[in-house]
């Protein structure tokens, strides 16, 4: 017998989640979508910092070094961090 996934639900304000407010993008496919938070200002000056995280996780393991990066970087550099379809800010 197969076990049936639930569905979690993670409330909007989770204490994770509070200081990364994010974008939603469309994917390649369109109907996918991907939240994004950036962090720092995107240029053509300098190349991003991407942050993927693994297939159970979510953005907020990349807090504490996005934060760290930026106080090492000058403060502008630019780091983006992705939540995939299905997981943390992008579970709807």
């Amino acid at each position: 017998m197969m076990a049936m996934a639930r569905k979690r639900t993670i409330p909007d304000d989770h204490p994770a989640f509070v200081a990364l407010p994010v974008t939603r993008v469309s994917l390649s496919a369109g109907h996918l979508r991907a939240a994004v938070h950036i962090s720092g200002r995107l240029s053509g000056q300098r190349l991003p910092v991407v942050c993927i995280p693994g297939y159970q996780r979510n953005m907020s393991d990349f807090t504490e070094f996005a934060a760290y990066f930026q106080r090492m970087g000058g403060g502008n550099w630019p780091v983006v961090l992705l939540d995939l379809p299905g997981r943390g800010q992008n579970r709807r």
